[in-house]
C-alpha cells in the first residue's frame, strides 16, 4: 500500500503543474509544440512524448545486400517507432505505415506499447529510465530488376498530452529504397551456322552465352549466377551437353561439330535451358531458342554418254566416240580448293577404240571430254565398255568415290566389190581374138550412205609374161559405183599368129577398206587362153615340111650317083 494518498499527492502537485502551464508557451519543443495548450492533462507531470525513429525521419531504411535483393528472393529490415522522452509517462498511440508493391510489412501494425500507448514510463511502476520503442518488420521482395522506393511516414494518433495538430508535427518521414538485382542470358547466335561444308568433312557451330545481369551484386554466391544447361547435339550436329554456371559478366561458349554426310541444308534445334536469369530481368526459367545451321556441299559427277556412238565409220578410217563428265555439284564452297573438286581418271581405250587414259580435277561447273578414236577394221557394229573411276564426288551428292561405266559403239561400213566372173577367167581355145564380159558392182548392205559406202575404181593393171595379149575395155579410171550401182566391162585376148597357152593378171586397184578416194583393197584375176593358129599359116607350114622333105630325099639320090 503506497504510503501516500492520492489526494495529498494532487494537492502537493498542484503549484507545479500551474507553472507548468504558465511556462508551456515559451517552454522549448522535443517533439510536440503546445502540447498542453489544447490539451486538458498535466503534462509538467507526466511530460512530452518526444517522438523518435530508426532510421531517423528523412533517412533511407536500405534492404538486402547493401540495397540489393536477388530478384525472386525477399530482404527484410526494421522500421522502429521510439519514444525517447525521459519524463513520466507521457506517451502516444500509431499505426505502422502500410506499403504496397514490393514492400510488406510483417504482423499488425498498430503499436501495442503500454495499453496501446508507447509511454516513457509504464502506467504501473518505477520511474522511467529512458526511452522505449517499438519495431515492425519489413519485407522486399522485387519481382525484376531495377531499384524500388517508397516513401512512408508515421503519425502518432491523439493520445495522452498529444492532438491532431501536434501528432502531425511529429510525423516520422523515411525512404524505404531496395534494388532488385538478377543474373540475364545473352544468348549469341552469330556463330550458329556452320556454312557451307565440304560432305565427309567438318566445321564447327558455336552458341555463346553470356550473363549480362547483375545478381551477384546479392552476395548469395553461385546461386546468384546464371545457371542451366547446353543441349546435346545430334544428327549432323555432335556435342555433348554441358552444365554452365556464369558470374556477372561472363560468358560459356558452346561448340557442336557439323559433320554432313548429303549435301543441302542441315538445321537442329538446340535450346539453352536456363533455370534462371530470364531475359525480362524476373529471374525466372527460361528455353532460349537456337537453331543450328549448316549447308552440306560437294563435288557431283554427271556422265553425258550422248556421244559415246561413234556412229557409222567407214572401215579404214576412224570416229569419234565421246564422253563428257562435268561436275554439277557445288564442293568448291567449302573454300577447300583442288580437294573439293571432282577428281579421278577416264580408262584406257582398247581394240577398235583407241584413246590414252586421262586424269580429271573439275571444278564447280568444269567439264571435260574424253575421246575415243573408233577405227573399224571389219563391218558391223563394235562396242567396249569403260570405265570412269572417281574418287569423290559420287552422283548421288555424299561425295564418296563411284566407278562409272559407259559403252562405246560404233559401226564400221564399207563398199563391197564384186564381179560377175570368178577370180580365174579362162578364155579356152581362142582362134584369133576372144571377149569375155565382166560386170564389177558395189554389194555393200543397207541402204546407200553416199561417201561412206561409195566404191571406187581407181585404176586396173595387166600384167606377166604374156600381158601384152590382154586388154580391158571400158574402164574408165576414177569410176565410183554407188551401193547397187555396176560397170559393165569387156576383156579381149588376140591371138592372132598366136599358139599355146597364154596366162596375164588382171588387177583392180579400189578404196574399199580404205578412206573415199584412199587406195584401199586391190582385187586380181588370173587371165588364161589358148591360141589356134590360122588355116592359111598351117597351109604354109605343111608347104613348107613338104619342099623340106623334097630336097632332103633330091640330095640323097645325087649323092648315091
Amino acid at each position: 500500500m503506497s504510503r501516500y494518498h492520492p489526494a495529498s499527492l494532487l494537492r502537493a502537485a498542484a503549484p507545479f503543474c500551474l507553472l507548468a502551464v504558465l511556462g508551456a508557451v515559451s517552454a522549448p519543443s522535443y517533439g510536440f509544440s503546445s502540447l498542453l495548450a489544447s490539451n486538458s492533462n498535466c503534462s509538467g507531470c507526466h511530460g512530452n512524448p518526444l517522438v523518435g525513429s530508426t532510421p531517423v525521419t528523412g533517412g533511407v531504411l536500405a534492404f538486402g545486400n547493401n540495397g540489393k535483393t536477388l530478384v525472386g528472393q525477399t530482404s527484410s529490415a526494421n522500421f522502429t517507432i521510439s519514444n525517447t522522452s525521459t519524463n513520466q509517462r507521457g506517451g502516444f498511440k500509431g499505426i505502422f505505415p502500410s506499403v504496397t508493391g514490393e514492400f510488406s510489412v510483417n504482423g499488425s501494425p498498430t503499436i501495442v506499447g503500454d495499453q496501446g500507448f508507447l509511454r516513457a514510463q509504464k502506467s504501473v511502476g518505477p520511474l522511467p529510465l529512458g526511452s522505449v520503442s517499438e519495431a515492425r518488420l519489413y519485407s522486399y521482395k522485387p519481382t525484376g530488376r531495377g531499384s524500388d522506393s517508397v516513401i512512408v511516414k508515421f503519425t502518432p494518433l491523439s493520445s495522452q498530452f498529444i492532438t491532431g495538430a501536434d501528432a502531425s508535427a511529429a510525423a516520422r518521414t523515411v525512404s524505404f529504397q531496395g534494388q532488385g538485382v538478377a543474373p540475364v542470358a545473352s544468348l549469341n547466335t552469330s556463330q550458329a551456322n556452320a556454312g557451307n561444308v565440304l560432305v565427309g568433312a567438318s566445321k564447327l557451330a558455336k552458341l555463346t552465352l553470356q550473363n549480362v545481369g547483375d545478381g551477384n551484386l546479392s552476395g548469395l554466391g553461385a546461386s546468384s549466377n546464371l545457371n542451366g544447361n547446353f543441349a546435346t547435339g545430334s544428327g549432323a550436329f555432335s556435342g555433348a551437353g554441358a552444365t554452365f554456371s556464369l558470374a556477372d559478366g561472363a560468358s560459356q561458349m558452346q561448340q557442336y561439330n557439323f559433320n554432313p554426310v548429303v549435301r543441302g541444308l542441315s538445321t537442329l534445334v538446340a535450346n539453352v535451358s536456363a533455370s534462371n536469369g530470364s531475359t525480362n530481368g524476373q529471374n525466372q526459367a527460361q528455353s532460349l531458342a537456337a537453331q543450328l545451321s549448316g549447308i552440306g556441299v560437294a563435288p557431283v559427277a554427271s556422265l553425258n554418254t550422248s556421244q559415246a556412238n561413234a556412229g557409222n565409220v567407214r572401215v579404214g578410217t576412224s570416229g569419234i566416240a565421246a564422253l563428257t563428265l562435268k561436275n554439277v555439284g557445288d564442293g568448291n564452297l567449302s573454300g577447300l580448293g583442288a580437294s573439293s573438286n571432282l577428281n579421278g581418271n577416264f580408262a584406257t581405250g582398247s581394240g577398235a577404240f583407241s584413246g590414252a587414259g586421262a586424269a580429271f580435277s573439275l571444278a564447280d561447273g568444269a567439264s571435260r571430254m574424253q575421246q575415243y578414236s573408233f577405227t573399224p577394221v571389219t563391218t558391223g557394229e563394235s562396242t567396249l565398255s569403260v570405265a570412269l573411276t572417281a574418287t569423290n564426288g559420287h552422283s548421288d551428292g555424299s561425295n564418296r568415290a563411284e566407278v562409272m561405266q559407259a559403252q562405246l559403239t560404233g559401226t564400221g561400213v564399207s563398199p563391197v566389190f564384186a564381179a560377175s566372173t570368178a577370180t580365174t577367167i579362162d578364155f579356152g581355145t581362142v582362134d584369133g581374138i576372144g571377149i569375155l564380159p565382166m560386170i564389177l558392182s558395189n554389194h555393200a548392205p543397207g541402204q546407200d550412205q553416199g561417201a561412206l559406202t561409195a566404191l571406187t575404181l581407181l585404176s586396173f593393171s595387166v600384167t606377166g609374161p604374156d600381158a601384152n595379149l590382154f586388154s580391158l575395155l571400158n574402164f574408165a579410171e576414177g569410176t565410183r559405183l554407188g551401193v547397187g550401182d555396176s560397170l559393165a566391162l569387156s576383156i579381149r585376148f588376140d591371138g592372132t599368129g598366136q599358139s599355146d597357152s597364154h596366162m596375164a593378171m588382171l588387177s583392180f586397184i579400189t578404196d574399199e577398206g580404205a578412206a573415199l578416194g584412199g587406195v584401199g583393197n586391190v582385187r586380181e584375176y588370173s587371165l588364161m587362153a589358148a591360141a589356134v593358129p590360122e588355116p592359111t599359116v598351117a597351109g604354109m607350114m605343111l608347104a613348107g615340111f613338104a619342099c623340106l622333105g623334097l630336097l632332103a630325099s633330091r640330095r640323097r639320090r645325087l649323092t648315091a650317083e
